[in-house]
């Protein structure tokens, strides 16, 4: 018994009534993921590096042509000296 499934090429379900019913399952919960995995689960980042992110995330809220950029308008081109 082959299972078709949309967009896999080349997979047929396994024959051994327990592998069948754990592959069902996990075919399941993929379509009802549509596809996607879960988006949040990945490596976490650390104190430090958050700490970081934060302060570089402040310096560039002080910069004018990134608020410039923000706001729609062209950014203030400095002339380098």
């Amino acid at each position: 018994m082959n299972i078709r499934l949309k967009g896999v090429s080349n997979m047929s379900a396994p024959k051994d009534p327990e592998k069948l019913a754990a592959y069902r399952e996990k075919r399941r919960q993929i379509a009802l993921e549509g596809g996607y995995g879960k988006w949040m689960e990945g490596r976490k980042h650390s104190p430090e590096t958050i700490e970081k992110m934060r302060q570089q995330q402040r310096e560039r809220g002080n910069d004018p042509n990134v608020n410039a950029v923000l706001k729609g308008q062209k950014p203030m081109v400095l002339a380098s000296g």
